[in-house]
């Protein structure tokens, strides 16, 4: 696994800052286009894609960023669940809307890993993986249907008891099967 150390130092610019008095608008769009500002390094027509950084290994297998990414999944699982915990405890509206809503959106990205990780691995039916995926359908469905009708009890309910542990299944169950199941 890459450290964010090392991600960060590949990527870190060498260009010392500039005087502004020694800028000319000429040199600047004679060097840079707009349209590269902020997209990292300027790459000369010579230079070759595969090359690779010292201590970082670049990742070619889609089998391998698959599995990478159900492992990375767990971690962000565990977020969530803390996630779930916040909204909870906030008093301030504003607040817990948005915490809310990351949460949202936090499980629509779990679940898109998922499927493409599954679609990757060539995961076909799973019961387990399958009944995962019900429940927690279900309980987006519920919680859905619960802020449509104003019911803060039961959302908060299903915040509170039923999300947080299909979360926790899918952490230490869901995705270690997912896992085991990439030999067969």
């Amino acid at each position: 696994m890459i450290k964010e150390q090392e991600v960060q130092s590949v990527f870190k610019t060498q260009i010392e800052p500039v005087p502004t008095s020694e800028i000319s608008p000429t040199r600047d769009r004679e060097t840079i286009h707009p349209d590269q500002l902020m997209d990292g390094p300027i790459l000369s027509g010579d230079q070759d894609f595969e090359m690779t950084y010292e201590g970082v290994e670049l990742v070619n297998d889609p089998k391998s960023i698959a599995l990478e990414t159900l492992y990375t999944l767990q971690l962000f699982l565990d977020n969530l669940i803390g996630l779930c915990a916040r909204i909870l405890e906030e008093n301030e509206l504003t607040v817990k809307e948005a915490s809310y809503q990351r949460l949202l959106e936090g499980i629509d990205t779990v679940m898109e890993s998922i499927l493409t990780a599954r679609t990757v691995l060539r995961i076909g039916i799973h019961p387990q993986v399958n009944l995962l995926e019900a429940d927690l359908l279900s309980i987006l469905k519920d919680l859905l249907d619960a802020a449509q009708e104003g019911n803060t009890e039961y959302q908060e309910e299903l915040i509170r008891t039923h999300l947080p542990q299909n979360l926790r299944e899918w952490r230490h169950e869901g995705i270690p099967e997912m896992i085991r199941c990439r030999d067969s």
